[in-house]
């Protein structure tokens, strides 16, 4: 639950075009995250916004432009975790609107760059295939069929990792109970419940960080 109208120090709202190395087309904007009725609302509208990132030291790194979309992101500020569980009650678009929501951990090499810039490979953070690069979907929504157009997947360091890590579902616009559980012997993620991967293979990477956003 968030029980005041803002998110508060323990999230940080990002302010950026998302990430150029995959072609997003949206700014992220303070102005479509919202925290009411004890509810995180991030919304998406084609919008002509005009953003540009940065460097971790806070110059420029990109130009400010005008892009199609204006969406929200957030994330935790200053938290992270190696072994846990995180449960996140929430929903996702609808199935056909275009749009590329995710609940994702990254790791923590990358949380004080990621405010800045949504590409890797800058500071501390780096790219994916990398040593020392992780990520975990849990679930990202995008393209696909109506059958699966979400998946679990994790990226340790590259993508593809296998293992009985990666799943691809469905999943309709309802609110629904999103579990991801992390030990020193592996992961299960789950909704409303039920398991839809358990990946045995070892977890050997360090701390992650929470986001959540909407991309386009």
């Amino acid at each position: 639950l968030f029980r005041s109208t803002s998110l508060g120090p323990a999230w940080t709202v990002i302010s950026r075009h998302g990430e150029y190395a995959q072609n997003e087309t949206e700014c992220n904007t303070p102005q479509q995250v919202a925290v009411a009725n004890s509810l995180l609302t991030i919304t998406a509208i084609a919008q002509q916004t005009t953003c540009g990132d940065f460097n971790p030291d806070g110059s420029v790194r990109d130009s400010p432009s005008s892009w199609p979309y204006a969406t929200g992101d957030v994330q935790w500020a200053k938290l992270n975790f190696k072994y846990g569980t995180v449960t996140i009650r929430g929903k996702m678009p609808a199935f056909g609107t275009g749009l590329w929501p995710a609940f994702w951990l990254l790791g923590s090499n990358c949380q004080a760059t990621n405010p800045f810039t949504g590409d890797t490979g800058v500071g501390t953070c780096p790219d994916p295939g990398a040593i020392g690069y992780t990520e975990v979907d849990f679930p990202e929504c995008y393209g696909g069929t109506s059958g699966n157009w979400c998946q679990f997947h994790v990226a340790n360091p590259s993508f593809g990792m296998g293992g009985g890590c990666d799943a691809a579902y469905s999943l309709d616009s309802n609110y629904h109970i999103f579990t991801y559980n992390w030990t020193a012997s592996g992961i299960t993620v789950s909704i409303d419940g039920t398991a839809i991967s358990t990946c045995k293979t070892a977890m050997t990477y360090g701390p992650m960080f929470l986001i959540m956003q909407i991309q386009t």
